[in-house]
Order: structure tokens, then sequence, then C-alpha cells
């Protein structure tokens, strides 16, 4: 091959390279993006579901409808959360709970049952995940 060949065919591949280069950037910039989102949506959803499982048990304890299945359908989500508020007091409740006899726990359910005038308040749970990430 000719020298002027050569250097006809290094420049489109320069050229080429030029032109993709954009392309191969923007995709891993999306990959690297849809990681990070993934990666917010998972941590978001297991303080949901934490704080949804408070709720539920707020609200089975105000009704007097605790029972040893939901509390052991609760054990592993107060067990298992790692996020920035515990509410040990619960998971420690649960735990306790679950020490006892079906009897004992219905004892402890009805004590602690509301009176039927009562009213329950429970906080607004916030999801904080932002609509431009959700593409």
């Amino acid at each position: 091959m000719s020298d002027s060949l050569i250097a006809v065919l290094l420049i489109i591949l320069g050229w080429l390279f030029g032109l993709l280069t954009p392309i191969i950037t923007n995709h891993n910039y999306r990959v690297r993006e849809n990681r990070e989102v993934v990666r917010s949506l998972q941590v978001e959803l297991a303080e949901l579901k934490y704080r949804l499982a408070c709720v539920v048990y707020r609200i089975n304890m105000h009704n007097g409808t605790v029972d040893r299945e939901l509390l052991e359908w609760l054990k592993p989500i107060f067990s298992n959360y790692t996020g920035i508020n515990p509410f040990n007091s619960i998971r420690d409740t649960i735990k306790m709970q679950l020490e006892l006899p079906d009897e004992q726990i219905k004892v402890i359910t009805d004590y602690d049952k509301a009176e039927s005038s009562g009213g329950l308040t429970v906080k607004n749970i916030m999801f904080h995940c932002s609509k431009q990430n959700m593409r």
C-alpha cells in the first residue's frame, strides 16, 4: 500500500472515531446513571417498606388485631432494617411478643387496644424519588 492510501485510511478512521466517541460516551453515562437510579430506588423502597410496616403494626395495635402471624411477618422487616430511622422499641416489642404464647399476645393486644371512640393518627409517608430520574 502506498503512503497516501494509508494516510487517507488513518484520516477516515480518525473521523469515524470522532463520530463514535459521543455515542459511546453517552451510552456509558446512561448505563452508570441507570445503575445509580436503580440503587436509589432500592434504598427508597426499603425505607418505604419499613415505614409501611410501622404503620401496619400501629394500626393493628390500635384495632387490637395483632397476632402471631402478623408478628412473624413483621419480624424480618424490623430485624433487617439498616436505614437511618430505626424504631428499636417496635423491634424489641415484636421480639418480646413472639417469645410469648398466643394467649399472652392476645392479652397484650387487648390491653393496648384503643377505645372505640379514639381516633388513629398516622403520619404522611413521603417517597422522595425525583421525577427527572424516572425516564
